[in-house]
């Protein structure tokens, strides 16, 4: 992300051309409103590195709480509380909630499909 934000630092191995084992896709995704937000704001590294888990918490919890009303409305409130409980506490979901990996990426997209399906939005 970096190499991409500012055109110098490292690059991995997985993105290096010889290999090309990972697409820069996904980094593009969260490096396009990181770079529009530099670019207007000015702010420094550190601040954009924490303002993007900022932004990955917070998608992670509107994801998880339309996972929960979709647990809600198919399962009745009593499964939904216990869901909601487990989802608190589960120290997974903490540190899974803003890491930056393609990982946790797929969790907020398997939580919001579980959630429309739950709620009949397919």
């Amino acid at each position: 992300m970096h190499f991409l934000l500012f055109k110098k630092g490292f690059q991995t191995w997985e993105y290096a051309p010889q290999y090309a084992i990972r697409s820069y896709a996904y980094l593009w995704i969260h490096g396009l409103p990181l770079k529009l937000i530099h670019f207007i704001f000015g702010t420094n590294k550190v601040v954009l590195f924490y303002l993007l888990r900022c932004i990955l918490a917070v998608c992670c919890s509107a994801a998880e709480v339309y996972f929960y009303k979709g647990i809600c409305k198919h399962f009745g409130t009593n499964t939904g509380r216990i869901t909601l409980l487990f989802l608190i506490m589960s120290a997974g979901m903490f540190i899974s909630s803003t890491a930056f990996l393609p990982s946790s990426f797929c969790m907020y997209l398997t939580f919001i499909s579980m959630g429309a399906w739950f709620l009949g939005k397919y």
